[in-house]
């Protein structure tokens, strides 16, 4: 999402059966391996996630295992600092 400038990206994995067992939970970069989200050009490279206040960087794409690391959905807000 883009709003006056800033920009949100929500990461929010759905049909998880194929990817992690029952009980299992879908985080990190064991689970997620190369799976990344390409960002438009011209955002920042720093991101911070309004979940767990973690700052997650990205060239020009999120890695999900990076997002996903501590919680199983990512709301990411653009840190121009």
């Amino acid at each position: 999402r883009t709003k006056a400038g800033s920009h949100a990206l929500c990461i929010v994995p759905r049909f998880l059966t194929g990817v992690v067992a029952e009980g299992e939970f879908p985080l990190g970069r064991k689970v997620w391996g190369d799976t990344r989200v390409m960002l438009p050009p011209g955002v920042s490279r720093r991101w911070r996630c309004a979940v767990s206040d973690r700052h997650v960087l990205g060239r020009d794409r999120i890695m999900v295992g990076d997002a996903l690391r501590l919680f199983p959905v990512c709301i990411l807000l653009e840190d121009r600092k």
